[in-house]
């Protein structure tokens, strides 16, 4: 494969897993915690100059004035399982890093029974060189360092050839190793 190998629509997915509840704490008690997954986010927003990631907090039903308080989530808890306000489902944004690539973004936050759950994908809708897949992620910064999820995360590429291939493994291997 050669190192100007074109793609299209490539979109990063991270979902993160992370603790709400602990039962030693009592039923649906928040652990200390909780708003960690979205805090990290919030620092995330504020590395890559995302202002609607860095403005998390005030989107997000579980705070009051940018402070934690998730009484008002439980409310309509399972009724609803995202943490936007009534309606919405996702925050989409723009971001145009250092490098030029312009990328959207999508986040979906969720309450999953005792845990919360956060769908962050980055994408460009732009044919690409598969060398410029690494800014995607820019500065490593979905890595697991820098988001905490406290049961995990999963980190989801993918990516269309421009032309058709005797080999997509070759690509799907490339494609890896140019992501970062």
């Amino acid at each position: 494969m050669t190192q100007t190998q074109r793609i299209r629509n490539p979109s990063l997915t991270l979902y993160a897993f992370h603790l709400r509840n602990d039962i030693s704490q009592g039923a649906e008690k928040a652990t200390v915690e909780a708003s960690q997954l979205w805090e990290s986010l919030a620092d995330v927003g504020q590395t890559l100059g995302i202002e609607e990631l860095q403005n998390l907090r005030q989107k997000l039903i579980c705070y009051e004035n940018s402070v934690y308080n998730p009484v008002v989530e439980e409310k309509i808890y399972p009724q609803q399982l995202t943490l936007l306000p009534s309606g919405e489902e996702s925050i989409d944004f723009r971001f145009i890093n250092h490098s030029g690539v312009d990328l959207n973004g999508l986040l979906s936050p969720f309450r999953l029974h005792d845990i919360y759950a956060v769908d962050l994908t980055l994408f460009s809708e732009d044919t690409i060189d598969i060398t410029q897949l690494s800014q995607l992620d820019p500065k490593n910064i979905l890595s697991s360092e820098k988001i905490r999820a406290s049961l995990g995360q999963t980190l989801l590429l993918y990516a269309e050839p421009v032309e058709a291939l005797d080999d997509y493994q070759v690509l799907a291997d490339t494609c890896v190793a140019q992501s970062g």
